[in-house]
């Protein structure tokens, strides 16, 4: 075969399997300077896949200097996030030694011990003495307190944001043996807990050293356990120490009941509504990133465009104009009132200065959902095409196409930790993918017609979807298997499933119909806790804020109505008018704002 038509055949398999970007002419290599090259790229690719590291080619004094290098950013980070970050340390130094011991270099393991037992004295004494006694592989095997370590979990109670900073710092300082560590033996538990009350339980945790270390390996939690995700084996924030941290200052519950009250009344969120206006082509999607600097919209004629709402766009394209409309609520007296003035303050921007945007072609015809990644580097789009594409919004390119679909792509959905996401399709299935393979990795199917929308459950173990068959249905991943189904006692009267979500909790189940329907679905009992008639047209998309206290719903009857999940007697929180506009995306914001956007 000669080396044309060699190259040939190679470019088209790689055509065929998604990869765009084909160098014309292969370089030719002596076998020397390839394994010198391909060392090089293996070294440069493990901080993306912090499991593919080869533990034997770490030298016993990275141990310590990594340990050190970590320990040191950590208690110069800002207080809000040193509190939380602190607690990765003891158990990464714990297996640290423990892993040198079983490489066996014994004297580097007690080096790095005494190096720091002083600082952990006061706190896991108990500990100390029991690993100060391990010398050898045998007593590692002997002793409970390291096979706990090893076999189980170590539980840590942070915020996201402060995991992700953590996280965010082994993967750029290439600390890839204590990511491993991390993902293996450290069980995260999200919270969202304020300063002051970090400041007490931090105060408590060195007074009394109270610990909790699972014993056996963390399973997945299971939805017949979901109730318990948030309340069991907390690290060292147990029932006990809560009581005895506020049983100085306790206020009676009656005073406290009208105070809720009051607070509860006034607690709803303010609202920026982005309306776009002008566009010859007709928009079929919209998303915004988290920090509402981004919009990103899905178009019929087959493109994508990223807008930039503050104007740091590189390489800018203009639009051909618009208008920027925010409108804010703040009043729980504005809402209750439709007919009065105030019920709606709108300040209206006229935006003179035309909004930058980049524009993203590839898709061969309409494109139907828009997703972004948590770090919005990324973003996915699905197409009637049957394709999904990923796309680097800094470069402007298509980093990959993903096929596997036989029909039209509805929605996609990247997964809360990146890397996996989930799509749903007019051939009755969704299916799982990851951004490094581009065929699918599991198939869901059960669904007797098109799968309209998706979701993941915030544990990653899950994917929500919903069906024109009017149901909606929950598959485990490990096993691709349905194992919830939802559907209305009179399901005929209610039409498709349009949108759906999950809590950030995980424990409810939001979705909502064509016909305007709204359930709210308990996951652990596989029960409905409310359905109600919220629109009049369809339910464009639906989204829980951070603190599961309260549901979004956007339609096109052009209103954005607040909902209560826990109190069915007081549903509807209020609604909130859009001048007329359809309302095609809600999503909460890091601020807590709530994000609309409509187009005419």
């Amino acid at each position: 075969m000669s080396n044309e038509t060699f190259q040939k055949v190679v470019n088209n398999y790689l055509l065929s399997r998604g990869y765009e970007s084909i160098p014309q002419n292969f370089t030719s290599y002596n076998l020397e300077e390839y394994l010198t090259l391909l060392r090089i790229d293996q070294e440069t690719t493990t901080v993306e896949s912090p499991f593919s590291y080869n533990f034997a080619e770490i030298s016993p004094a990275s141990y310590t200097e990594s340990y050190q290098s970590t320990k040191e950013w950590v208690l110069t980070a800002k207080k809000r996030f040193r509190k939380e970050m602190i607690l990765f340390l003891y158990p990464l130094w714990v297996h640290c030694y423990l892993e040198l011991i079983h490489r066996g270099y014994i004297k580097e393991a007690k080096k790095i011990f005494d190096m720091e037992k002083d600082y952990y004295m006061d706190t896991y004494k108990e500990d100390l003495q029991q690993l100060e006694k391990i010398n050898s592989l045998e007593d590692i095997q002997k002793t409970e307190l390291a096979q706990n370590f090893v076999n189980g979990k170590y539980q840590v109670r942070v915020s996201n944001l402060s995991f992700q900073i953590f996280n965010n710092f082994l993967l750029e300082s290439d600390y890839m043996f204590l990511t491993n560590f991390l993902n293996q033996f450290i069980d995260v538990r999200h919270t969202d807990i304020n300063n002051d009350e970090l400041e007490l339980f931090d105060s408590k945790k060195k007074s009394n050293s109270n610990k909790k270390l699972l014993n056996q390996k963390s399973e997945t939690n299971t939805l017949d356990d979901v109730d318990d995700v948030d309340d069991e084996n907390s690290f060292f924030l147990t029932s006990q120490e809560e009581t005895d941290i506020f049983t100085e200052e306790k206020i009676p519950e009656k005073i406290l009941e009208p105070i809720d009250s009051s607070i509860e009344n006034t607690s709803l969120p303010s609202i920026s509504f982005y309306t776009f206006f002008q566009h010859q082509s007709e928009i079929n999607t919209f998303n915004i990133t988290s920090d509402s600097k981004y919009i990103l919209s899905g178009f019929g004629d087959s493109s994508v465009r990223l807008w930039d709402l503050f104007g740091e766009l590189e390489n800018q394209s203009q639009s051909k104009g618009g208008e920027k409309e925010i409108i804010k609520t703040k009043k729980k007296n504005d809402i209750e009132n439709k007919n009065d003035k105030a019920f709606q303050i709108h300040n209206k921007v006229k935006i003179e200065n035309k909004h930058p945007y980049k524009c993203f072609y590839g898709h061969r015809g309409p494109v139907y959902s828009c997703c972004f990644s948590q770090d919005n580097k990324y973003f996915l789009t699905s197409s009637i095409d049957s394709t999904v594409r990923l796309w680097n919004s800094n470069k402007k390119e298509c980093e990959m196409v993903f096929v596997g679909h036989n029909y039209p792509v509805w929605d996609v959905k990247f997964s809360r930790v990146g890397y996996y996401f989930v799509s749903g399709s007019f051939d009755h299935t969704a299916r799982l993918w990851s951004t490094f393979r581009n065929y699918p990795l599991r198939v869901f199917v059960g669904h007797f017609s098109d799968v309209g929308c998706v979701d993941f459950h915030p544990n990653c173990n899950y994917v929500a979807t919903g069906s024109s068959d009017k149901t909606a249905r929950i598959f485990d991943i490990q096993t691709s298997r349905s194992v919830r189904i939802f559907f209305h006692e009179e399901f005929k009267k209610h039409g498709t499933i349009s949108a759906i979500n999950f809590s950030p909790n995980g424990k409810l189940l939001a979705t909502g119909t064509q016909t305007g329907w709204l359930s709210v679905w308990d996951i652990g009992k596989g029960k409905a806790i409310t359905q109600t008639q919220a629109h009049t047209k369809s339910i464009t998309s639906l989204e829980f804020d951070k603190t599961s206290s309260m549901i979004a719903s956007g339609s096109l009857e052009s209103k954005i109505k607040i909902w209560n999940p826990n109190n069915t007697e007081n549903l509807c929180l209020g609604e909130f008018q859009t001048n007329g506009i359809p309302t095609y995306k809600v999503k909460w914001n890091n601020k807590g704002i709530l994000c609309g956007i409509g187009a005419v």
